[in-house]
């Protein structure tokens, strides 16, 4: 999770208008005059966030009846924190051990 802290600066004509701050011991009022200028910190916090982007289909072509047939797609993973994290893929349609099938909505391929 990351926080920030910025100094939030309020100009305006006294009595126009009234900015409450979450950092009270931070604050500084303005004083009385024609404008008034005053200070207070703001905090704001975002948490950590992950996005994968760029999944692909893969197509591996026709079968040619023996043999393996493979294929690769680039994917990307981001993410706001720091770190360490893992990556776990998991199969919609998962085999004994959680194997990786196809299936044409019917028949399997293991």
């Amino acid at each position: 999770m990351k926080a920030f802290t910025i100094n939030l600066v309020k100009v305006g004509l006294l009595g126009a208008f009234c900015f409450v701050g979450l950092a009270q011991a931070a604050t500084v009022d303005g004083t009385v005059g024609a404008t008034s200028t005053g200070t207070t910190d703001v905090s704001v916090t975002i948490p950590d966030r992950v996005r994968v982007s760029r999944l692909d289909g893969i197509a591996l072509g026709t079968y040619g009846g023996s043999g393996d047939m493979s294929g690769v797609d680039d994917l990307c993973v981001f993410r706001n924190g720091s770190g360490s994290y893992k990556i776990q893929l998991d199969s919609a349609n998962p085999g004994g051990a959680n194997e990786f099938q196809m299936t044409d909505g019917t028949d399997f391929i293991t």
